[in-house]
């Protein structure tokens, strides 16, 4: 599901990554010695948690979509479809919301990371 909640396995990787609890990455750390990364669509989640948690003093974003499922369905249709884009925009769009139980693009990286 787009933006709504793969941004959360990013911030429980980076609390496991500070904590270590399992000490199997050399011990904890300050919360300012660990970043988040992504590329793509795991962009689109590092753009999403670094604007949730503010204690993330670092992100590399390369690549996200940051107008979510929406803006991806439109970049990729466009070029093919011209002017019937919003129509069969809408339709995928609304396909997505509807399957997932409307669980698309609730977190978008352009409206969180205006925060940071």
């Amino acid at each position: 599901t787009w933006g709504y909640d793969y941004q959360l396995d990013v911030l429980g990787a980076w609390d496991y990554a500070v904590s270590d609890p399992d000490h199997i990455l050399g011990g904890s750390l300050s919360e300012d010695q660990v970043g988040i990364m992504g590329f793509s669509r795991g962009a689109l989640d590092a753009a999403n948690a670094f604007g949730i948690e503010q204690r993330i003093r670092a992100a590399w974003i390369d690549s996200a979509p940051y107008t979510g499922l929406y803006g991806m369905i439109d970049s990729f249709v466009r070029p093919y479809a011209g002017f019937l884009t919003p129509l069969l925009r809408s339709v995928v769009w609304q396909s997505a919301h509807l399957f997932s139980g409307g669980m698309v693009d609730t977190s978008l990286p352009l409206k969180l990371l205006v925060k940071c």
